[in-house]
């Protein structure tokens, strides 16, 4: 490894700690600097989008404002090692250390990559805490290896590359994902006006002849999730993929991350089941693409008149948001009585089946998306941490690119 020394992160750049206006000043979220925080943020994914600005006024001498490239990195819950790099200039919660990268000596892409592979390091030192946290002094305190500027660049640039494929595949997702919602409003919600609310009732809906509603405990199986013991979860692939809350979900197919070996069968979702959030952020919306054992945050349907990719328009449209239930109330969480009185549209079968056929061979391309993102990360994830230890050659790496492209 020619060239290579070791680094603490502090070396890398200035280490930030982000922090959050005061609810007392709410004119301080009215901005247009994006707000960064963990629940945006995930473990594989490079440039991420927030809902959330901030207004320049919070922080006018700009000490925690974070140029394009800085290197995000969750550091406080049990989500530590979620890492980012941010778009445009941007703020970040308390949550998250980031570090504004020194360009003279190290590479903003490089210190990205280099960040991803510890975060199993990171979990390791926060841990022993009620909260997992590492603070800024330990965060930058953390050690990597970086060869010359040069080679971090080529090294960043191999990495990258898969990650572009894999952005231009979710651009893609996400205007499938429109064309769906548009399908389901064009055949539904434009015929009756508005769905209903989810917390019930029929709303000002207006049904055509042939047209009704009926709660959701009347046309499908409904599975509550519940937590097993510690001891039956691992993250070596034994059992079956387990799925706590929404921390794996992701547009419309979860990852495999953590697993589960059961010792019932009762709170298990089958191939196929909607897979529904239950606790902050209700009404998460993902498919269960194999068996997958339920978490006391999730719950899963599974439609008894058929039309199941219907039933799952339906459902995405009623949650158009996070969180969003009934009336516009914000819940942290519901239950099976409020689960089983959300209300689902019902036309005519000849009208539900041709949706759902429409639908199904949108999900069946977005499925296919998935699955080449899958492997475009397989491989760049075994080139990662063999690059960044300089254990692989550039040379041999762009080789395993240009056969992957």
């Amino acid at each position: 490894m020619s060239g290579w020394r070791t680094y603490r992160i502090a070396d890398l750049g200035r280490v930030v700690t982000g922090k959050t206006p005061p609810s007392s000043q709410p004119e301080l979220f009215d901005g247009a600097i994006p707000f960064i925080t963990p629940s945006d943020m995930s473990f594989d994914c490079r440039h991420i989008s927030t809902e959330r600005f901030v207004s320049a006024d919070w922080d006018r001498k700009q000490r925690t404002l974070l140029p394009e490239g800085a290197v995000c990195v969750v550091s406080i819950g049990a989500t530590i090692g979620k890492i980012c790099m941010s778009s445009k200039p941007s703020q970040t919660n308390q949550q998250v250390n980031s570090v504004i990268v020194d360009q003279a000596r190290f590479d903003q892409g490089f210190a990205y990559y280099a960040l991803r592979t510890k975060a199993d390091e990171l979990m390791a030192r926060a841990a022993g805490a009620a909260t997992p946290i590492i603070n800024k002094t330990a965060f930058s305190e953390v050690e990597i290896d970086a060869p010359p500027l040069e080679t971090q660049r080529r090294i960043a640039s191999i990495l990258g590359a898969y990650d572009d494929l894999i952005e231009v595949n979710r651009r893609r997702i996400a205007v499938l994902e429109e064309m769906a919602r548009g399908l389901f409003e064009s055949f539904v919600t434009k015929v009756i006006g508005e769905l209903p609310p989810a917390s019930g009732g029929s709303g000002n809906a207006a049904l055509p002849d042939g047209w009704h509603i009926s709660d959701l405990r009347d046309i499908t199986e409904i599975i509550m999730g519940q937590s097993p013991p510690s001891e039956e979860l691992n993250k070596d692939g034994d059992g079956f993929p387990f799925h706590q809350g929404v921390t794996d979900f992701g547009p419309l197919f979860p990852r495999r991350r953590i697993f589960c070996v059961p010792s019932s069968k009762k709170k298990i979702a089958a191939t196929g089941d909607i897979l529904f959030s239950v606790r902050a952020p209700v009404g998460r919306i993902n498919l269960a693409t194999e068996e997958v054992v339920l978490g006391r945050g999730v719950s899963s349907f599974r439609s008894t008149i058929g039309t199941q990719h219907y039933l799952t328009a339906h459902l995405r449209a009623t949650f158009y948001e996070p969180d969003l239930i009934g009336n516009g109330s914000i819940y942290k969480a519901v239950g099976r009585n409020d689960i089983q009185r959300i209300p689902i549209v019902l036309p005519p079968a000849e009208i539900r089946a041709e949706l759902d056929v429409k639908i199904a061979s949108i999900y069946d391309l977005l499925w296919t998306l998935e699955q080449s993102n899958k492997a475009l990360a397989a491989s760049r994830d075994l080139l990662l941490p063999r690059l960044i230890s300089g254990q692989l050659s550039v040379a041999e790496a762009t080789r395993q690119l240009e056969e992957a492209a």
